[in-house]
């Protein structure tokens, strides 16, 4: 049995129930366990361990988001949100909300920018893979590792797509905090509708989180299936439908030798009862 070393700390708060971190811990443990060295796995597992934690920081910070914008939305329903009102249109509500919001969403797309443009990268390379071109359009570096690793082109056209898809909101919201003095949408009140309008950014975190976690996991097993030496050996996808609910991993390593002696055993024993 490999040592899973820093890994091996469950300081994470959360549990394998836990979609996410299911796939990235449990998942990628047993392939990288299978495939790696122990000495790959020595510098594979200090970046991932990086990696993960600032995931669960990030993880925390989404159902943070949420969750305020869950008690704003109490508050226009039951009609609480005014502290006072002046006047016949003048309303007066906690104005740290927007300014509260606005850190809360910068905080969260700067670590999970972090992740993917910066410590999957590292963890990947800690392995021999040089990922760093992904996040920008560099042909000359992506064709230089291409030629170096031939068997990284899938992984590069995918690359492509989520790069031109979610990294580059995500990204420009990001460059945009930090450059421009990007904010939400402010909170307003209209009193001739009687409506209030806010930045529900709920479904936004969402869709960042799941794009990019899953985006990480993609990577991660693809990297790691380069360095499987038994020709019986798989990496193979598990149907939704197949999968643990307890464990709800969507790879695993596979021998596929073993695997049809086990299905003629079960094919003879079928036969025979």
């Amino acid at each position: 049995m490999k040592k899973q070393a820093i890994i091996g700390k469950h300081y994470l708060g959360v549990g394998t129930n836990n979609l996410w971190f299911a796939r990235l811990w449990g998942q990628i443990m047993k392939i990288r366990d299978s495939v790696l060295s122990e000495d790959q796995i020595k510098k594979f597992d200090k970046p991932y361990g990086v990696l993960l934690e600032n995931l669960e920081n990030t993880y925390s910070l989404k159902n943070e988001i949420q969750e305020f914008i869950k008690t704003i939305k109490e508050k226009i329903k039951n009609k609480t949100f005014f502290d006072k009102q002046q006047g016949e249109n003048t309303f007066i509500s906690d104005g740290n909300i927007d300014r509260k919001l606005n850190q809360m969403f910068s905080n969260y797309v700067i670590h999970l920018n972090r992740a993917v443009d910066d410590q999957l990268v590292k963890l990947c390379n800690s392995i021999g893979y040089d990922y760093s071109f992904w996040t920008k359009d560099n042909s000359k570096k992506e064709q230089r590792e291409i030629a170096k690793h031939p068997e990284i082109k899938d992984l590069v056209e995918m690359f492509k797509n989520e790069r031109d898809s979610w990294f580059r909101y995500l990204n420009k919201v990001r460059n945009d905090y930090d450059h421009n003095g990007y904010k939400l949408p402010e909170i307003k009140y209209e009193p001739q509708e009687n409506k209030i309008y806010f930045p529900d950014i709920s479904e936004d975190v969402e869709l960042l989180w799941e794009n990019a976690w899953k985006f990480i996991e993609e990577v991660i097993v693809f990297t790691l299936s380069f360095f499987i030496k038994d020709p019986d050996e798989k990496i193979v996808y598990i149907p939704k439908e197949k999968r643990d609910k307890s464990n709800p991993i969507k790879y695993k390593i596979e021998n596929t030798k073993i695997m049809k002696i086990i299905e003629e055993h079960i094919k003879n024993k079928t036969k025979t009862s």
